[in-house]
């Protein structure tokens, strides 16, 4: 049952309940787009009602469909691909705490620890989903479970050596997004949906769109950065890519050279470690900071800093 009411705002807000379930609401502008929100609701929830087989086949495309346009859409949709893979058509509610176990142990033959902590929290957010969006009553079946241990957060920072060999081995194109990763701290898929349009070399900063958070972010732009950006901008045209290559391809090319150059330990988010921790070291505060890494949770930003004590040392005198 819907009920429709006007604030004090002048908005509308739109309240849809079901027997013995709390209510669902949500405000907008107009009325109309208030009730056709609330009709489009009852028409799930009612749908949810007359099939309390949920599966991951019924209820993935109504999530993506929430997760689209966020960071993390892309490995969303392959960590539901194990998931299937393992679940097949098991209704929700009948999963039990002894089938993530054997999911956690099956899978674990396969993938480290963190990646099955990762595809199991994703399992446990579908459930809660299913729960809000469609109403059913599934039981909390991770809280009988323990959830694989996350892999240490990566230490390993590049060196100017080390940088210098990898860019020298790496193609051009490939090699300016290795250096534009190290001087800005931006992430793959940052990178490479860059056009011209996006750089303003005047303000010395580019925009990037779409964030990993969902949020768009201007970066600050270092002289190193400008120099190969300049010349990446010249012949291209408003919407050209910048550095039209995959971010998977970016990722394989970085583990390639290094594998070549035997250099070990580094990936290319590395270069994201290390380009924070390195302006961390030059001096800038926490808020200066955020606005070069895009975090907008000082705790994540400090998952990102690797600072030694020599790095310090000079201020304590």
């Amino acid at each position: 049952m819907a009920s429709i009411r006007q604030l004090r705002s002048g908005n509308w807000n739109a309240q849809v309940r079901k027997a013995g379930c709390k209510p669902i609401s949500k405000t907008f502008k107009t009325e109309v787009e208030a009730r056709r929100w609330a009709f489009e609701l009852e028409q799930e929830v009612t749908a949810g009602v007359a099939r309390h087989d949920h599966t991951l086949q019924t209820i993935k495309e109504p999530y993506l469909q929430t997760q689209e346009g966020r960071g993390g859409y892309d490995a969303a949709v392959l960590r539901l691909r194990h998931l299937e893979a393992f679940f097949g058509s098991m209704a929700l509610r009948s999963i039990s705490p002894h089938d993530l176990e054997r999911y956690k142990r099956k899978r674990g033959e396969k993938v480290s620890p963190s990646t099955v902590r990762l595809e199991l929290q994703l399992l446990s957010r579908l459930f809660k989903f299913t729960r809000r969006r469609f109403h059913a009553e599934l039981t909390d079946v991770f809280q009988y479970v323990e959830l694989p241990k996350a892999n240490p957060p990566r230490d390993r920072l590049i060196t100017r050596v080390e940088l210098f060999r990898i860019v020298n081995d790496l193609p051009p194109l490939m090699a300016d997004v290795v250096r534009i990763a190290y001087e800005t701290a931006m992430r793959r898929s940052e990178i490479t949906r860059l056009t011209p349009e996006d750089i303003d070399l005047d303000n010395k900063q580019l925009l990037v769109r779409q964030a990993k958070n969902g949020h768009p972010r201007l970066v600050p732009l270092n002289t190193n950065a400008r120099g190969i950006l300049a010349k990446a901008i010249e012949g291209k045209s408003k919407g050209d890519c910048l550095f039209p290559v995959e971010p998977k391809s970016v990722t394989r090319a970085f583990k390639r050279a290094c594998h070549r150059l035997k250099i070990e330990g580094l990936c290319f988010h590395s270069l994201r470690h290390s380009a924070i921790t390195r302006y961390a070291e030059r001096g800038l505060s926490a808020a200066q900071l955020q606005v070069v890494s895009g975090h907008r949770d000082i705790k994540m930003l400090a998952r990102y800093l690797h600072m030694k004590p020599q790095a310090v040392v000079h201020l304590l005198d």
